[in-house]
């Protein structure tokens, strides 16, 4: 069975909060890449952006359900309203970033990373040791498995 470290990229390309968003597309585009692993100032993750989170900021503002009591506006969902118009005005990739970020060890099974992959939404599952980013495993990695035969 292939583990993280017979596929992963140890080439990674990162981000950090506080570049702006133009420049993560330029990024993206320019390296081919879904997403990028978000780095703190002493190099630990901290998030994921990628072109899921940037098509998000084009959706239509989704207004939270509302109904009335005595003719008096009550907001059932005001935690989702934040959250839109954060992603509509966001300007940084802080604003944007997934903050809950799935990684794995080298020694990680195939199986487990295709699980992050599907059922977490993650475009790319970065690879850590001790602490350290050494890698990511993207979906087109996994694919090239099959086109070899060697799942």
């Amino acid at each position: 069975m292939k583990k993280a470290r017979d596929i992963m990229h140890t080439h990674v390309v990162t981000t950090t909060p506080d570049k702006e968003l133009s420049e993560v597309a330029r990024i993206l585009l320019e390296h081919d890449v879904p997403a990028l692993p978000v780095l703190d100032e002493e190099g630990r993750i901290v998030g994921l952006i990628g072109e899921s989170d940037l098509i998000h900021q084009d959706q239509k503002l989704h207004l939270p359900t509302m109904f009335f009591i005595l003719d008096t506006p009550i907001n059932f969902e005001p935690w989702k309203l934040e959250k839109e118009m954060r992603y509509l005005m966001g300007q940084k990739v802080a604003d944007l970033m997934r903050r809950k970020v799935y990684t794995v060890s080298p020694d990680e099974t195939i199986h487990e990373i295709s699980d992050i992959i599907v059922e977490r939404k993650q475009e790319i599952v970065p690879v850590e040791e001790e602490g350290n980013l050494i890698g990511i495993v993207g979906k087109k990695d996994i694919i090239r498995l099959h086109l070899h035969g060697e799942k």
